[in-house]
């Protein structure tokens, strides 16, 4: 058993790891494919998930950015028996999610900033990216679906069972209060950014087409 969950970050892509992990009695490697291997070793990194089995692991569109981890031409989707692409469907939240993550002791989104500005234009980069090979991977895997991080946030388990079938069942998946899904901790980014709204409008001015 292969899984893969294909995402961009502040999606709630390891709490999907953790319950695919949980669910198929998996183990669950995070990013650890990519943190114990270096930039170009993109032979390795496909070897070891085409030869590795019982495992889920979490692939971030800027893997593929430029070839970067693995070339994007020698990826074959369908060495995973599921793939999960976890999305948010608030864009202005997830980039203000990953400033505070970032930046932390700020609630202003300095926009003016060179640096800051390059952090948001290469995540606009990586998104892009992500919706293509979104579009690719439906197009071509029978088993992988959608999942949202706003679609996680209330019950996690009941969700999943509706936008799949899968079956997975809530007292097999103890979940840890360590996730947002599960302590409910949303973020209301438009009271904690004093500029969220300039925020809104850079962000909708890069004119994502997400399907």
């Amino acid at each position: 058993m292969r899984v893969a969950v294909f995402s961009t970050p502040r999606t709630c892509s390891s709490l999907m790891c953790y319950i695919t992990s949980r669910r198929f009695e998996i183990h669950n490697h995070r990013e650890d494919v990519y943190t114990h291997f270096t930039q170009g070793m993109q032979e390795e990194k496909l070897e070891f998930l085409k030869t590795t089995d019982g495992y889920v692991v979490k692939l971030f569109s800027r893997y593929f950015h430029n070839d970067r981890n693995i070339r994007l031409n020698d990826m074959n989707w369908n060495m995973f028996d599921y793939v999960f692409i976890t999305e948010r469907v608030n864009l202005v939240d997830q980039m203000a999610s990953l400033y505070r993550r970032i930046y932390e002791n700020t609630t202003y989104i300095n926009l003016q900033s060179s640096e800051v500005l390059e952090f948001y234009l290469q995540h606009k980069e990586y998104l892009k990216l992500f919706y293509n090979i979104k579009t690719d991977i439906l197009s071509l895997h029978k088993n992988a679906y959608v999942v949202t991080y706003e679609g996680l946030q209330n019950n996690p388990i009941k969700y999943l069972n509706s936008v799949t079938n899968l079956n997975f069942i809530d007292s097999n998946i103890p979940l840890p209060k360590v996730f947002p899904a599960v302590t409910q901790t949303l973020i209301d980014y438009k009271q904690y950014f004093t500029n969220y709204n300039e925020l809104k409008l850079f962000v909708e001015s890069w004119n994502l087409i997400k399907d």
